[in-house]
C-alpha cells in the first residue's frame, strides 16, 4: 500500500485527488468550522463546511437532473458569494467542467467563450441578469439559465428562457449523491484569457 504523506489511508488502493475528494477531507476534518460570506446587501451568511458540502451534493443531483455529463460545461456568471463556492465544488464534482464568465467582458467576446466552449448551461446571479440577456440571443448552445436568486422566479424580472431558480433545484435535490470516480487529469474548469497576468 502506497501512503501519501499527509492523506489518510483509508483504503488499500490509491484513489484520484480530485476536487470531490478535497472537500471530503474538509468536511470530515472541519465539517463543523464556519464559513462566512458577505451577502450583496453588505449582511453577513454563516454556515459550516457541512451544510455547503450537502449543498453541493444537492446540486449534483440538481445537475445529473438536468442531463449534465462528464465533460460538459457549464458558465457561472456569478459574485464571489456562498453559491459561487457552491458551484466551485459542485460543479467539477460531476466531472462537468466550470466555464468562469467574466463580468467585465464585452457581450462579443462573452459570445465567443460560450459558442467556443459549447457550455449548455449558464448560472447566472440576478443581479448579472442583464449581461447575460445581452449575449442570450447569440449563444446557440445554452438550453437553460438557473438564475442565483433567493426570489420565487414569478419576481424575477428577465426574457432569459428556461430558467431554473437555484434554490428550488436544491431544494428538490437530495442531500446525498453518489459522486463518479473523476479521473485527477481531467479538466476541472476553463477561464478563457488574452493571455496578460493580473
Amino acid at each position: 500500500m502506497k501512503i501519501i504523506k499527509g492523506l489518510p489511508a483509508t483504503t488499500n488502493k490509491e484513489y484520484q485527488l480530485n476536487v470531490i475528494n478535497l472537500i471530503k477531507h474538509g468536511v470530515r476534518n472541519y465539517g463543523k468550522q464556519e464559513i462566512v460570506s458577505r451577502k450583496h446587501d453588505g449582511t453577513f451568511f454563516r454556515y459550516t463546511y457541512m451544510d455547503a458540502y450537502k449543498r453541493m451534493q444537492r446540486l449534483g443531483n440538481s445537475l445529473n437532473t438536468l442531463g449534465i455529463k462528464p465533460g460538459d460545461i457549464i458558465g457561472v456568471l456569478a459574485w464571489n458569494t456562498h453559491e459561487n463556492y457552491e458551484l466551485y465544488f459542485g460543479i467539477p464534482g460531476t466531472g462537468a467542467v466550470m466555464l468562469l464568465l467574466n463580468m467585465r467582458l464585452s457581450s462579443n467576446e462573452l459570445i465567443y467563450i460560450i459558442n467556443h466552449s459549447k457550455a449548455r448551461f449558464i448560472f447566472v446571479d440576478e443581479t448579472l441578469i442583464p449581461i447575460s440577456e445581452a449575449f442570450a440571443s447569440e449563444c446557440g448552445t445554452i438550453e437553460g439559465y438557473i438564475i442565483i436568486t433567493n426570489k420565487d422566479l414569478s419576481e424575477v424580472k428577465t426574457n432569459l428562457k428556461p430558467i431554473f431558480s437555484y434554490e428550488k433545484l436544491l431544494e428538490e435535490a437530495t442531500p446525498n449523491i453518489k459522486w463518479p470516480i473523476i479521473d485527477e487529469n481531467s479538466a476541472y474548469g476553463a477561464c478563457y484569457s488574452s493571455g496578460t497576468t493580473g
